[in-house]
């Protein structure tokens, strides 16, 4: 296994833990204590693996896809809230 596939399991193995902690944040709640940790406390260590590891994975992204992956983040944003606005039309978001 070379470094970089090393970087892509841990990144994928990072991604599944956020996923499982937000996953049990939304049917427990972000203060739900288990083993002595909330769920947001775990969150939040769970996120700053994931995204030290996309920090790694960046020492392999070639210069010119930057741009792109700043581009790719901004239009993330606006679809997320689009998507967001859409929801709350639908009355399925609550503030």
């Amino acid at each position: 296994m070379t470094r970089q596939e090393h970087i892509l399991a841990v990144i994928a193995e990072e991604a599944s833990e956020v996923a499982k902690v937000a996953t049990k944040a939304l049917r427990f709640g972000l203060d739900h204590v288990h083993g002595g940790t909330t769920n947001h406390q775990k969150l939040v260590e769970e996120f700053a693996d994931l995204v030290a590891m996309v920090t790694m994975i960046r020492t392999f992204v070639a210069d010119d896809d930057a741009l792109r992956f700043k581009l790719m983040i901004a239009a993330k944003e606006e679809k997320f809230n689009k998507f967001l606005e859409y929801s709350k039309a639908c009355g399925t978001l609550t503030e």
